[in-house]
């Protein structure tokens, strides 16, 4: 897409979206737009209406873990959150011992008044390898605010060990992650 600026629009007609669903989505967040590497590698977007975004992909894509971030998004809007992506850097040495840098995504960084939380959406965590890859990024969050992971699958409530709240998505739309 393209910005207009003398007209005050976007133009956005690689998306393919007509005029009565692109008023349906509410906000579009762009973070770290120094570039357009930058920007693209931590957009996102998110419908108000399951049934919308459905309708957009025309039924094709009934991917879980999608459906699942949507369902967050929309209840931390409806609980009061300003909603953004962010990233983090890590650096970590390669087998030869040279430095290698990675920004790594945090699904949800979320605001309200005085109150941030970091929110990872993960739709299973089946082994270590998976809890190691989702709480990644928000370890190297070097801040006091709360880190939580919201699991898609049946899963016991509580912090970890390394003092993430790990939540079930049923507990936390039961707002019980206000409650730990």
């Amino acid at each position: 897409g393209r910005i207009n600026y003398e007209m005050g629009t976007a133009i956005l007609n690689g998306l393919g979206f007509s005029p009565c669903e692109l008023a349906q989505i509410s906000r579009i967040v762009i973070a770290a737009c120094g570039s357009s590497m930058h920007a693209g590698m931590v957009a996102e977007y998110y419908f108000e209406d399951i049934g919308i975004r459905n309708a957009v992909v025309d039924f094709r894509q009934i991917e879980f873990t999608h459906i699942m971030e949507n369902v967050v998004y929309n209840e931390l809007r409806k609980q009061g959150y300003t909603v953004d992506v962010g990233s983090v850097e890590s650096f970590k040495r390669d087998e030869n011992g040279k430095l290698q840098r990675r920004n790594l995504e945090i699904d949800f960084v979320v605001n309200r008044h005085d109150e941030r939380l970091y929110i990872q959406s993960a739709f299973a965590l089946p082994d270590k390898e998976k809890i190691d890859q989702e709480q990644a990024s928000l370890l190297n969050v070097n801040d006091g605010f709360r880190k939580l992971i919201i699991v898609g699958d049946r899963y016991r409530s509580g912090y970890n060990e390394e003092g993430i709240l790990m939540m079930s998505l049923s507990d936390f739309l039961l707002g019980k992650e206000n409650k730990e």
